[in-house]
């Protein structure tokens, strides 16, 4: 049996439609303050307010290098430098770095549970948490959260001297996934 003309329009335009939905990438998911997965350095200078060639780029361990900065980020009630690096020309993450990085433990650890807070709003519960706080002169915090498309890690070290002087690095990493996994 031959199916009517009328039937075989509709699953031809059906086809059709599939198959341009297919086609068409998915947008790059947003980071964070307008960085995309997949940004050059040029894009990002050119979309996102704040950001600037660094006077000195950082490097990572794995050789990711820093091409762009962006001052003025704000997570949770904190300001934050945004740095965004790329290895191969890919970007590979964007890191963001508390600017105060003298806070006591207890501040520190207050800022954490905002930054904390404003994640979970954002992208749910962490798949992971871990706290080391036995050592009140070096006390570690850290959440996980994965998303289809970033892995995202939220990292409090802190570091005392004993006599009232601190290093605290609060972190954010947004880890761009690969498209082909």
């Amino acid at each position: 049996m031959i199916p009517p003309p009328r039937f075989r329009q509709v699953t031809a335009a059906l086809v059709l439609a599939l198959l341009l939905c297919r086609s068409e990438a998915a947008p790059a998911q947003v980071l964070f303050a307008g960085v995309r997965a997949g940004m050059t350095a040029e894009q990002v200078l050119a979309a996102v307010p704040g950001a600037g060639v660094p006077a000195e780029p950082r490097h990572l361990q794995g050789g990711d290098e820093e091409r762009v900065s962006i001052e003025g980020l704000r997570l949770g009630g904190h300001e934050f430098v945004g740095r965004v690096y790329y290895r191969d020309d890919q970007l590979s993450q964007l890191m963001l770095d508390l600017v105060r990085r003298d806070l006591p433990p207890t501040q520190a650890l207050a800022a954490y549970d905002a930054v904390l807070a404003a994640m979970t709003a954002r992208h749910g519960t962490p798949s992971r948490q871990q706290d080391f706080l036995d050592d009140p002169l070096a006390p570690e915090r850290e959440a996980r959260w994965r998303s289809p498309d970033a892995d995202i890690v939220l990292l409090y070290l802190g570091n005392g001297d004993g006599r009232g002087r601190f290093l605290s690095l609060l972190n954010v990493v947004f880890r761009p996934l690969p498209a082909d996994r």
